[in-house]
């Protein structure tokens, strides 16, 4: 069996265990309908940001959407090993979306901007170590640092949204892409 194929069947049977639409299961994880039933159809390649964003939507582990018949991914490093072998003062990458977006709805734009400055440092300590696991480390372990790469970039625009200031939403971007194409090319 195609392992994409095994992926997207592992994702409707989670789906299905909640009682979920495909609708759902898109809103749930920023997708489009047609996407979802791609995926579980094995019409889709996957990369490793759609299987985060389903994992995350389905509240499982990545891991979780390899049905048991397949070799799973390896336990590695967690986003908390990361942030405490960088030497990260914030913890903003284990934050659920669900629990940022709460924290910048009650965030006016002098405490959005904090959040901001807060998160590009905790990126920006976590980045080296984020570029060695990206080269050298295992599948699961890449796929937590994309994972967190999208967490940071998604948080930044977030906050510069809340905060008003559109300066620093195109800092954000621009700072994104630097870091997308570095990655790509390292």
């Amino acid at each position: 069996m195609d392992q994409d194929q095994g992926v997207g069947r592992q994702v409707k049977r989670l789906r299905e265990e909640r009682g979920w639409s495909q609708t759902r299961l898109a809103v749930e994880a920023d997708m489009s309908v047609s996407g979802v039933s791609m995926i579980e159809n094995g019409h889709r390649n996957l990369s490793t940001a759609t299987l985060a964003k389903l994992a995350e939507a389905l509240g499982v582990e990545v891991r979780d959407l390899f049905p048991l018949g397949q070799p799973r991914l390896p336990d590695g490093l967690t986003a908390e090993d990361i942030l405490e072998q960088a030497g990260a003062k914030s913890r903003w990458a284990l934050l659920s979306d669900k629990e940022w977006i709460a924290l910048l709805e009650g965030a006016g734009a002098e405490e959005a901007m904090r959040l901001y400055v807060e998160v590009k440092a905790e990126r920006l300590a976590t980045f080296d170590l984020r570029q060695q696991i990206w080269r050298e480390g295992s599948q699961a372990e890449k796929l937590l640092v994309a994972k967190m790469w999208e967490r940071y970039f998604v948080r930044a625009v977030h906050a510069a949204q809340a905060a008003g200031n559109e300066l620093v939403l195109e800092s954000a971007f621009e700072e994104a892409r630097r870091e997308l194409v570095g990655s790509a090319s390292a």
